[in-house]
């Protein structure tokens, strides 16, 4: 499976314009990115991408506590799957 980040809400640079290996790998670009010292990701759930393909998504949150109080990560950045 490969792994992009979307929902950069404008950032720019590599993180958003690479495709990862594996989960862990996107995730610290994330992390890294932002800047946080840590990161925590959402359940997944399913995303309907512009082909009307079903693809997996998680977000990703600095705290556990900012990932429980986002009700629908829509400003959070995501990791999509790919197969």
């Amino acid at each position: 499976m490969r792994f992009q980040i979307q929902n950069s809400e404008g950032r720019q640079g590599r993180a958003w314009s690479t495709t990862y290996a594996d989960l862990p790998d996107a995730e610290a670009a994330v992390r890294e990115a932002m800047g946080w010292d840590d990161s925590v990701t959402s359940d997944s759930f399913a995303v309907i991408d512009g082909n009307g393909a079903e693809r997996v998504g998680r977000c990703v949150y600095p705290t556990q506590e900012e990932c429980d109080a986002d009700q629908d990560g829509a400003h959070a950045p995501r990791i999509v799957g790919d197969d």
